[in-house]
């Protein structure tokens, strides 16, 4: 078992290719479908997020190297995180620098995808022995969903959205979908975990190095889902040496040469050795991490607005609840099968619901790969149907994996038709677009701008000036900023109001669209001494603030 024929591999690269193609025809359509009055922001999902992507990249691009969020005025120190996205901003440049950004992402995104598909299967041909099994769990793992779509159609629609519409580390299509650094940490983490399992087994003495590369790459790209390999790689070896020792002492005779070596210490040993070879080369660079976190003031006052709390355990049930079944199955047979690679899986499902209801502010990135686990034991348990009855194994999997699709279908079809039909959030206005562009060509580096809050998330992403709020987590304190801000764009705010939120957030520049109240006054802030009006179009207007120094 984990043997991947050829001909595996060419099937594999076909299905590849079709989830590309697939996954790059709405962007398609959506670029064909800006025009004079709307440009796409290219993003069909998450755009509030996307925005903060191409703004990373627009970091790197303007020559940093440590990460400063783009979203906030504060000052700050940087640090190494979001590398993947400074780096790649460095292959781009002025002029059509947006354009040549999302292309970079998008291009990311489909390499990404390859490599977690691809590493996906790998993942299930360790533990799966049928090819027409593999396959399947292949489909439920990279296209499955839950019974989201079931809720929909019950007419539950004004209840919370299906986890499969929101969570990318709950199922799989959305981080092949939006989210390359996501795609690429499951991928990693899925390479971590088969090398470790080829150390401890002994099939490759130098797996255990060969994950700590693996988990190196990890922390990269999502230095939580390295904590998250630890647990698991520990977990497993624990489990094994726990049983291998239960039944040296049940069952060890002098006589049963077997039982013995099971438990002989060059055995242990070994996988000692291997779990310290896979973790410790990564222990420097996630204590990095937790130092920057908790030490920078600014990374402190992120994470503490950063909270992603897990689901009710409905929801949950909702999600997994078509595959739950058909895993347990599959639980029984790989804890009979007495090795560290089904301790694993078991080891998975079990601590998943452990790990999303952690008192941590990112419970729900805890599940990420729980979904490709799930799908490996259900096709174990297929697996076990499948020698008595070969056809009934099949149509079982095949049924279970149809069931799973409709949600991914919904959401898929939801993308196509938001890019068909030009509006905001995924299109932004044309003319605020060159508002942007006017203040990247005209405003200092690191200018302050004042601008409500949709203004000011797209705004990193077309100009290298910081909104004064912009993004939930990333703009901090935005529990106060944002009703300074909706004031100030008020038709009843005072002069005194405007003028110390000017004043106090060291505002360079204020930007309003068409929209805003105070679009319609020839003269936008009456009675601010310094502000001069530099940019208008169809309704978008730049103000530059420039007051004299008091003597």
């Amino acid at each position: 078992m984990g043997r991947v024929a050829r001909s595996e591999w060419r099937w594999v690269a076909g299905f590849t290719a079709l989830v590309l193609a697939l996954s790059l025809l709405p962007y398609a359509l959506a670029y064909s479908a800006q025009g004079s009055a709307w440009r796409f922001s290219g993003f069909l999902l998450g755009v509030e997020d996307g925005n903060s992507y191409i703004a990373k990249m627009r970091l790197g691009s303007d020559g940093a190297w440590l990460y400063r969020l783009a979203y906030t005025t504060e000052p700050q120190s940087g640090a190494l995180i979001f590398l993947p996205y400074l780096l790649l901003g460095k292959l781009a440049a002025r002029p059509a620098l947006h354009e040549q950004l999302v292309a970079l992402f998008h291009l990311v995104r489909l390499a990404a995808s390859i490599a977690l598909v691809t590493a996906t299967y790998r993942f299930l041909a360790r533990f799966v022995e049928s090819v027409a099994l593999r396959r399947w769990g292949l489909v439920l793992a990279v296209l499955g969903g839950g019974l989201g779509w079931f809720a929909l159609a019950l007419g539950r629609g004004s209840g919370p959205m299906p986890l499969e519409y929101y969570s990318p580390e709950s199922f799989g299509f959305l981080s092949l979908f939006a989210l390359p650094h996501l795609a690429a940490a499951r991928a990693l983490l899925l390479i971590a975990l088969l090398w470790f399992l080829d150390g401890e087994s002994g099939a490759d003495l130098r797996g255990g190095w060969k994950a700590a590369l693996a988990l190196v790459a990890l922390w990269f790209f999502q230095p939580l889902n390295v904590l998250l390999a630890w647990g698991l790689m520990a977990l497993a070896w624990a489990i094994t040496l726990a049983r291998r020792f239960v039944r040296w002492r049940t069952h060890a005779r002098p006589s049963s040469g077997a039982a013995v070596s099971d438990w002989s210490p060059d055995r242990w040993r070994r996988g000692g050795v291997n779990l310290a070879q896979a973790v410790l080369p990564s222990a420097p660079f996630v204590i990095y991490s937790a130092i920057a976190f908790s030490t920078n003031p600014a990374l402190r006052q992120w994470t503490a607005q950063n909270i992603i709390t897990s689901p009710t355990v409905v929801e949950y049930l909702l999600g997994y609840g078509l595959i739950l079944p058909f895993a347990l199955i599959g639980m029984v047979h790989a804890w009979r099968a007495n090795e560290t690679g089904m301790y694993l899986l078991v080891a998975w499902l079990i601590a998943m619901p452990v790990l999303v209801s952690l008192p941590v502010n990112l419970q729900r990135r805890l599940a990420e790969g729980v979904w490709v686990a799930g799908a490996a034991l259900a096709m174990m348990a297929f697996a076990s149907w499948e020698r008595r009855s070969p056809r009934m194994a099949g149509l079982a999997a095949a049924l279970l994996t149809a069931l799973a699709l409709p949600s991914t279908a919904l959401l898929y079809a939801g993308s196509v038709r938001a890019a068909l039909q030009p509006a905001a959030p995924v299109f932004i206005p044309a003319a605020e677009a060159r508002a942007f562009e006017w203040l990247d060509q005209n405003a200092s580096a690191g200018s302050i701008v004042l601008a409500d809050f949709a203004t000011g998330n797209a705004m990193p992403a077309y100009a290298g000036v910081i909104p004064y709020i912009g993004h939930g987590p990333e703009t901090l304190y935005i529990a106060i900023k944002r009703p300074q801000v909706k004031n100030f764009f008020s038709a009843s705010a005072t002069v005194g109001e405007r003028f110390w939120l000017l004043e106090s957030s060291r505002a360079n520049y204020v930007m309003l669209g068409p929209d805003d109240p105070l679009s319609h006054s020839a003269i936008p802030l009456p009675g601010i001494q310094g502000i001069v009006m530099r940019y208008e179009d169809e309704g978008w207007r730049v103000l530059e603030y420039a007051p004299e120094p008091s003597s």
